[in-house]
């Protein structure tokens, strides 16, 4: 999960009919800390990766540029026509349950934002030099049989748990999960729901992230983002 910045940059705000209030709170918020997470205090332990191979810098730059979504990516399902942010990173996707990733080489990234209807979207993807996404869904899905809540002291994670998301074309695995948020200082609450998908070459993962004041809401729009970020990954060739 992304940090407690993150969660009061993620306000909702409708981009079309009441979008004016809600969605300034997003802007004068300013960027996420992608890939932050609460203080960690431990390590999961994943499957080695099944190939040694490694993969160059460019090619992962290559793997990135495809799988990411246009500006106007989303422009389908509502969104608009031009992305509120994009910036690169070479962080892996969010933590869970205060568990920290083990150490990978990420050799590209890129982390992009925005505001469709009353959600705020990421799209996240990242390319490792060797073939570790799958060992990225395998520490998340552990992760989230360890806990239904934690506290780091700015705000409460709740209802931490997997959600069904659909199977889709294009994605080699999906893994999908949901957790509340609550903020001590202004007790606001707020709901994300996120879906790692990885490409079938084994190198690539796009997680995508939705932000929203209620689960159905998050639950829903993760359901098309993901689909939309998987159309990417199909076109990918299997291997880099």
């Amino acid at each position: 999960m992304g940090s407690a910045d993150q969660g009061h940059r993620h306000g909702a705000g409708r981009t079309g009919r009441a979008r004016d209030g809600r969605v300034r709170k997003v802007r004068q918020a300013g960027w996420p800390a992608a890939g932050s997470s609460a203080t960690a205090n431990a390590t999961l332990t994943a499957s080695p990766s099944p190939t040694a191979k490694v993969i160059s810098a460019s090619q992962a730059k290559a793997l990135v540029d495809a799988a990411m979504l246009a500006p106007n990516g989303l422009a389908l399902i509502g969104g608009p026509n031009k992305a509120e942010e994009t910036k690169p990173t070479v962080e892996q996707p969010h933590h869970v349950c205060t568990w920290r990733r083990l150490p990978r080489r990420v050799l590209a990234g890129h982390n992009t934002k925005w505001l469709v209807d009353a959600t705020v979207v990421h799209q996240i993807a990242v390319a490792y030099e060797s073939a570790e996404a799958a060992d990225v869904v395998v520490e998340t899905r552990n992760a989230l049989g360890t806990c239904k809540t934690y506290d780091n002291g700015t705000y409460v994670v709740t209802e931490v748990g997997a959600v069904k998301v659909p199977t889709y074309p294009g994605a080699h695995e999906v893994l999908g999960y949901c957790q509340k948020i609550t903020f001590h200082k202004d007790k606001r609450v707020l709901v994300n729901c996120e879906a790692l998908l990885t490409h079938k070459g084994g190198y690539l993962i796009s997680a995508v992230t939705v932000y929203a004041d209620t689960r159905k809401e998050a639950e829903q729009q993760l359901t098309f983002v993901g689909a939309v970020a998987a159309e990417k990954l199909a076109k990918l060739p299997s291997s880099p």
